[in-house]
């Protein structure tokens, strides 16, 4: 994905608030001290031209005075009325003749531009107009190099015929190089467009669903926006970097002039919307609701999976911060669908509303963030991956995305992290010092995370799956036969599986799959799990929450009220070396699922409260 842009892509949505100042004419016009002569021209435009190289729009100006001082017949500049609002904010009579941007976009005369990762080719016209343009700026130099040089001339050169042509050569490049950027700024906007378009629907359906219902009806951002209509896709010369296909591009009519313009269209959206509550991108429980609705229910599932698939196009477009993926598909809203709309009695299943819950709320306030650009789609930068706010909330949806396909698709690991979730909230009880950590967010707490995942895997084979993701090299592949919660585990004297206290789920392997489960783990895992069998077949329930203690302190601290046991110290060390290899192993991922796993701890500890 290239996010780059050509030199020449100069205007696409630059406000006017971030334009250098320029100088007044009357300022300008100083340089000229009034006279009208052709001589005194030439001398006070050579004058200008020495700091040409230093700043090409003062020199631009003095050619703009010179044309008012020696009454040269200028071009129709009308077409500037048919730009656009930006550009003709920028392009008014009172403001400019000579932008000294359009003539870099001249002389550098690039036939494509670069927007979004997607090639555009300048019309053929257009760079003929630019080569017009140029010879007549480099004869306007000549003659001023000429007059510099020669001062035995007889007569001055013709330089009021050299500014009308350089004026009207100007005036027709600008006509065809700004049109063209028209173009391309409302192609580059159709993902966004898009994207708004389907999200107006998936609101409608929502909102009839509602009084369908007969019940209250859920007042949902952006509700009293007029909707968009999906913009029209026509056939644009355009290919995408990467060689793929790329995303197609809508073509927006301009208005005639017996048409209302942009600006009057937008007060009157702005009159009708002033209401409207989206001053807050957090999306409230109602709005999850009626979105888990939308991914369950037939009707409204498949515009909310257009809307999904779009919003994937649009975040390969603009999301230069994360992985730009496009492949994110509605099969992750509809398990964390599926999550939260479950009852939530029981602790793990208050854990697994929560990774729904991180799901669900991302895509929400994307679709809040969508309601806001509708309300000016002027202000979308053109090139997507300059609109900050988007990038963020995309690049929030992206992480979500990718949680929820690793836990929400895969119920083996949902389970896995419910379980932790569950046996750290409940060793809160009898380890204070953990729940002094997770109640302050002490740096340290990031140390213990990794050893209570490793000790979950160990204590309780359905718990494992959360420890293999981020080790994968010390866990084998289970056999085909084998069922998918059959990991390795520990057992006490009885053979029974051995279960930290508070733990939840246990699971009791058939004897088969214990005994299929030889050489699965790596060495260093082995030892480890030799170790922790050592220590727990001769301990006692009490010792059992002592060995939780020693956990959360980690090796080679003292618990109070607890013997040392050179057993279990050579087990924390063992234990410290994996966990600090498990949080490095895939830090980013890593991360994530600790900000993921500190929630659900804390939801399963309120529900246990309860």
């Amino acid at each position: 994905q290239d996010g780059s842009t050509s030199p020449a892509l100069w205007l696409i949505h630059r406000p006017q608030a971030q334009m250098a100042p320029r100088q007044s004419r009357t300022r300008v016009g100083a340089l000229l001290r009034s006279t009208t002569s052709s001589a005194a021209v030439l001398d006070r435009l050579l004058e200008a031209s020495d700091a040409r190289e230093a700043s090409s729009q003062q020199f631009l100006d003095a050619i703009e005075c010179a044309i008012l001082d020696l009454s040269v017949v200028v071009s129709d500049r009308s077409y500037r009325l048919e730009f656009t609002e930006n550009y003709r904010a920028l392009f008014t009579l009172q403001n400019s003749w000579y932008r000294s941007e359009v003539l870099e976009a001249c002389l550098n005369n690039d036939e494509t531009l670069y927007v979004n990762g997607m090639q555009h080719s300048l019309s053929a016209t257009t760079r003929e107009a630019a080569e017009d343009l140029e010879l007549c700026w480099m004869k306007l130099l000549d003659m001023l190099h000429t007059w510099s040089k020669s001062t035995m001339l007889s007569t001055t050169p013709p330089i009021k015929s050299v500014l009308a042509m350089f004026d009207k050569a100007w005036a027709a490049y600008e006509k065809l190089y700004i049109t063209e950027l028209i173009d391309i700024e409302s192609h580059s906007r159709y993902p966004v467009q898009m994207a708004i378009a389907l999200e107006g629907e998936l609101r409608d359906l929502e909102a009839r669903a509602a009084l369908r219902r007969g019940g209250k009806n859920i007042t949902l951002p952006g509700d009293d926006l007029p909707r968009v209509e999906r913009p029209v896709t026509p056939r644009v010369r355009q290919r995408s970097l990467s060689g793929g296909s790329s995303c197609s591009s809508p073509h927006i009519r301009r208005q005639s002039s017996e048409e209302k313009t942009d600006m009057e269209v937008l007060l009157q959206q702005q009159q009708r919307h002033a209401q409207a509550d989206v001053s807050s991108d957090r999306a409230p429980v109602p709005q999850l609701q009626c979105l888990a609705e939308s991914a369950t229910s037939k009707p409204r599932r498949a515009a909310l999976g257009k809307l999904v698939a779009q919003v994937a196009q649009l975040n390969a477009c603009a999301n230069i911060r994360g992985r730009g993926r496009d492949d994110m598909t509605i099969d992750v809203l509809e398990a964390a669908a599926t999550q939260f709309l479950r009852p939530t009695e029981s602790p793990s299943a208050a854990a697994r509303r929560v990774v729904a819950s991180t799901v669900l709320s991302s895509f929400a306030e994307l679709r809040n963030h969508l309601v806001k650009m509708s309300r000016d789609l002027r202000l979308v930068d053109p090139q997507l991956s300059n609109n900050s706010e988007l990038v963020k909330h995309l690049v929030a949806w992206e992480e979500a995305w990718e949680l929820g396909a690793r836990f929400l698709v895969n119920p083996e690991l949902l389970e896995a992290l419910c379980g932790v979730a569950a046996q750290a909230a409940a060793a809160q009880r009898f380890a204070p010092k953990l729940r002094g950590l997770l109640e302050d967010q002490d740096a340290e707490l990031f140390l213990v995370l990794p050893r209570l995942v490793l000790l979950g895997a160990l204590a309780n084979p359905a718990h494992a799956p959360l420890a293999e993701c981020f080790l994968p090299e010390h866990f084998g592949v289970i056999e085909e036969d084998a069922q998918p919660s059959s990991r390795a585990g520990a057992r006490d004297a009885s053979g029974r599986d051995f279960v930290l206290p508070g733990g939840i789920d246990s699971v009791n392997e058939p004897e088969a799959v214990r005994q299929s489960r030889q050489g699965i783990y790596s060495e260093e895992m082995d030892e480890l799990l030799q170790h922790f069998e050592a220590v727990t077949k001769r301990s006692a329930d009490d010792s059992l929450e002592g060995l939780m203690r020693q956990v959360v302190s980690g090796p080679g601290c003292s618990v109070p009220q607890q013997s040392f046991d050179e057993d279990v110290e050579r087990f924390l060390l063992r234990l410290e070396a994996l966990s600090m290899e498990l949080q490095r192993n895939k830090a980013n991922e890593w991360n994530r699922c600790c900000a993921l796993l500190l929630q659900c701890i804390e939801a399963v500890a309120q529900r246990m409260n309860q």
